[in-house]
């Protein structure tokens, strides 16, 4: 029998992988490929479990992606009572940026995601369903020199600390000085932990954008406060992610109701 990778090579007649004496890599074509067939892998695993729960298993596998703004919220009590309900589901949570949870998304890696973001999606090639709004801050310190009442245009000087880069639909930092029509802040870092995030901005002068829900947290609210800001911030809109509403499997459903109900009594 001959080899299934040169097989596919010669079939599509690019390589799929470069060897080298070090080892072997996946090209550009390699990767593609490997994008899809995880995405078949995931749909076979989707049409396993629902052909499970058909027979009266119970078990499954869940997979979400969550934004730190949502991780701040009712996510823990859905997920608290769903494991009560579904107590044989492998369930995992992953905390990641809305970008990594679309693509995880697209490859089949991620079930459900609950991402935050300003403003809502444009024509998103993925279903979006609002769970639940929560208010933007500016957040500083306690202690911080900007302590009194100031406008958005008195910050722009400082360092500020952002999730997401201004490529990223939603940016918190962007949509809040595009919208006041207000030159970008120069001095930016991105950080994507949030661990991280809250070392740095609670130990020097940097600002930040917080939901207000982050206020709640004990590593920010014990050692952050928000800036009253002149201009009206937008809110942040967290809504459910899933590549197709249609093809989820019974355990993504049931975890997707439950959520439902827990973020409209956080609402409430």
């Amino acid at each position: 029998d001959g080899d299934p990778l040169q097989d596919l090579e010669q079939e599509m007649a690019v390589p799929m992988v470069v060897r080298t004496p070090k080892g072997a890599h996946l090209t550009v074509y390699g990767l593609g490929l490997l994008k899809h067939a995880r995405a078949i892998e995931q749909q076979l695993r989707h049409a396993k479990e629902e052909i499970n729960a058909l027979v009266g298993v119970r078990s499954g596998s869940l997979v979400i992606g969550a934004t730190p703004v949502a991780c701040i919220g009712p996510l823990a009590n859905a997920i608290i009572d769903f494991q009560r309900q579904s107590p044989d589901v492998n369930l995992k949570v992953l905390e990641l940026r809305p970008a990594q949870i679309i693509e995880g998304l697209t490859d089949g890696t991620i079930d459900v995601g609950l991402v935050s973001r300003v403003g809502l999606p444009e024509a998103p090639a993925y279903d979006w369903e609002t769970m639940y709004k929560v208010g933007l801050t500016v957040g500083v310190r306690k202690g911080h020199p900007v302590q009194t009442v100031c406008s958005l245009a008195d910050l722009a000087d400082l360092p500020w600390l952002v999730w997401d880069s201004n490529e990223e639909p939603g940016n918190m930092l962007y949509e809040i000085f595009a919208q006041h029509r207000l030159p970008q802040p120069r001095r930016v870092i991105r950080c994507t932990s949030a661990s991280l995030y809250a070392m740095l901005i609670s130990s020097t002068d940097m600002v930040g954008c917080l939901a207000d829900t982050a206020y709640d947290f004990t590593v920010f609210g014990h050692s952050l406060h928000p800036l009253s800001i002149q201009e009206l911030l937008p809110e942040l809109n967290v809504g459910l992610v899933c590549h197709d509403a249609r093809l989820l499997t019974p355990t993504a459903n049931n975890f997707v109701r439950e959520l439902r109900f827990i973020c409209r009594r956080f609402s409430a």
